[in-house]
């Protein structure tokens, strides 16, 4: 998996884009018998600033002396986001990719695509990480619930969702359901690590929130870190702040009272006095269902973007799923229920629930509600 990359280092996106693959066909040779790529199609990237990149791979089967294509997608940074990538540690992707393809985080629970290659330079903040494509069989999810979400405004959701050929598997991905899957998968992913430090310590060095917590990191040395990304939200709400009351969108007056004293009240002090009473676990961390890909077939989901993979609260992740995509009257008619299905999953997943087995020291379902209310708030305003 740690084959080393062309040259010594990371290639970033115009690198490989400027050899038409060869650096690409370098670095998987050994692990797919790659020897040559085609053409790049550019897909839309994200907020970091890395690259998409899609293309197919041509292989030779050792085995078989037959040769396979194989359609993958190339998440790489580009120049201009490598700085971005080092000071957010946005690597840490690649670094997630290459501990569940090596095991050292459970397959079962993760539910990503085949992890073809990843590898990284924190010095740089380059990555490069190599994932099958699954847009022949699975359509992006966030596209099924509508348009409730402003991401979903520009996009052709008709299309999408008559990838899925039948009523039957149209109910799979109707937007309640695709929700229920979706926690039901995330609590199987939480209940494993919950609250282990023991399992997660050899990965403290690059999950996001490690340092925060006196569990995994003693000294806290995520300080710095978890500074940056405050001064990062300040400045982003300084230049929306210059802009209200100047035309274009309409702020209401309390939302913004909230964003300035939650800006504000920012403190590493205060952060560490709620975040050290409070359980943790492994998290996505950029929990949206833009970030999973639907099955056509099941409706199973698999994960996508771990740039922001780390320690935190489980139920504000769950939060952040239906804030972001479904509309307000569904959430409000469905979002007890399937909190009670999340909490139920983490019990069946090995977590006491009830305090029978531990004298009381249980994760009730309150606390449940209360972290999904509370934090997924927080973390959306």
């Amino acid at each position: 998996m740690a084959l080393d990359p062309p040259s010594g280092g990371v290639p970033c996106a115009e690198e490989l884009q400027a050899d038409d693959g060869a650096a690409l066909v370098k670095v998987l040779a050994h692990k797919t018998g790659a020897y040559a790529c085609g053409e790049f199609r550019i897909l839309e990237g994200g907020l970091s600033g890395a690259a998409l990149l899609q293309c197919e791979l041509r292989c030779r089967d050792g085995v078989k002396n037959t040769e396979v294509v194989k359609a993958v997608v190339v998440k790489v940074t580009t120049e201009s986001s490598s700085a971005k990538g080092k000071q957010l540690a946005l690597w840490r992707e690649a670094k997630f990719y290459e501990a569940a393809a090596a095991a050292s985080l459970d397959p079962e629970v993760l539910r990503i695509p085949e992890v073809l290659h990843a590898v990284c330079c924190p010095e740089t903040g380059r990555k490069l990480v190599v994932l099958e494509d699954l847009s022949g069989t699975h359509v992006q999810a966030g596209l099924l619930y509508g348009k409730g979400s402003p991401l979903n405004w520009s996009c052709n959701l008709d299309e999408a969702l008559a990838r899925f050929g039948s009523s039957q598997s149209k109910a799979l991905v109707e937007p309640t359901e695709l929700t229920e899957r979706a926690f039901v998968a995330a609590a199987a992913m939480h209940a494993r690590y919950w609250m282990d430090a023991e399992a997660l310590r050899e990965h403290a060095h690059w999950l996001r929130g490690a340092g925060w917590v006196t569990a995994l990191d003693e000294a806290l040395e995520g300080r710095a870190e978890w500074e940056a990304m405050q001064r990062q939200a300040s400045d982003g709400w300084a230049s929306v702040r210059a802009s209200v009351g100047t035309g274009g969108v309409a702020w209401d007056e309390r939302v913004v009272a909230l964003m300035d004293a939650s800006i504000a009240s920012i403190s590493w002090e205060r952060f560490q006095g709620d975040i050290q009473r409070r359980p943790w676990t492994l998290v996505h961390g950029d929990f949206h269902p833009a970030n999973a890909m639907a099955s056509v077939e099941t409706g199973e989901l698999k994960w996508l973007d771990f740039e922001l993979v780390g320690i935190g609260s489980g139920p504000q992740d769950l939060a952040q799923f239906v804030i972001s995509h479904m509309d307000a009257e569904t959430r409000r008619g469905c979002e007890r229920r399937l909190v009670e299905r999340y909490h139920a999953a983490l019990e069946k997943g090995g977590l006491n629930t009830t305090g029978a087995d531990t004298g009381g020291a249980a994760y009730s379902y309150e606390q449940c509600w209360s972290e999904y209310v509370s934090g997924g708030t927080e973390r959306w305003v």
